[in-house]
């Protein structure tokens, strides 16, 4: 899902960083994108991600392996 609201350029990180926070592929954030797990906005005409948003799947990432 791609949004379009204005939001501060320092809290952006593009594809390639959000998998090297998350310990995935890029190839597995397109996906996520995709399938709305994670909300990607148009910045320069890239979709980039808030950082918050990948701090928030970071932190149900670790949630879920620790209720294991």
């Amino acid at each position: 899902m791609v949004s379009h609201r204005p939001v501060e350029i320092d809290y952006f990180v593009n594809q390639v960083t959000a998998a090297e926070i998350l310990g995935v592929t890029p190839m597995t954030i397109r996906r996520w994108m995709s399938a709305g797990k994670l909300e990607a906005v148009i910045v320069g005409g890239y979709r980039m991600l808030t950082r918050t948003e990948v701090d928030r799947l970071k932190r149900e990432m670790t949630e879920a392996v620790e209720s294991e």
